[in-house]
Order: structure tokens, then sequence, then C-alpha cells
């Protein structure tokens, strides 16, 4: 999936963040039971934030202006892997740096 989303094209990947189908990826609880699924995981994350465009921002909150994949990221900046650190902490500092940029 993060291969997919990486190479998608950009109008398609607008669609795919305006029409909130990738909210179920970043509010659910998916089965990361193996080291392999979470780094697969934060891979399609970190792949998401670097392909989000500023205007885009706005589409990634909810009504109470949480933004649940930053959440997700963060909550693995902290994890016992490094490289799966690295890979979420590399996608929070690009969330971040876009939303103030926005």
């Amino acid at each position: 999936l993060s291969l997919i989303l990486l190479n998608v094209k950009e109008d398609a990947l607008q669609r795919l963040i305006r029409g909130r189908e990738l909210d179920l990826l970043w509010s659910g609880e998916p089965d990361l039971r193996t080291e392999d699924s979470r780094m697969n995981f934060v891979s399609c994350l970190k792949s998401v934030c670097m392909r989000i465009e500023v205007g885009t921002l706005p589409w990634l909150m909810t009504e109470d202006k949480d933004i649940p994949i930053l959440r997700v990221a963060m909550a693995y900046t902290a994890h016992e892997e490094p490289l799966l650190r690295t890979q979420a902490r590399s996608a929070m500092l690009t969330l971040l740096s876009k939303i103030k940029m926005g």
C-alpha cells in the first residue's frame, strides 16, 4: 500500500484524502501484531505525509480539529524499533512543517 500511495498520481491521492477513505487507516485499530505489519503501516503513513500538499491539510482534520494521522505518527516516535521510530519521526516532522507553511 505504501508503494501505491507513493506512486499514485496526485489527483488520485487528493481524491483519496478528500473522500476520507484513508481516515479508516488512522482512526481504526489495525492488526499490527508483527513487526513487518507495523513497519508497513508506518511506511504507508510516511508516504502519505510526504505527498500531502498544504492545501490538503484541512481535509486531514476532524471536526474537533484533531489530526489523526499526526497523532498516529506521534505514537510511533517512541517505539523500541529504531527504524520504525525514525520513519514515524520523519512523517511527523514532514507533516508539522507543512502545517507551519499552511
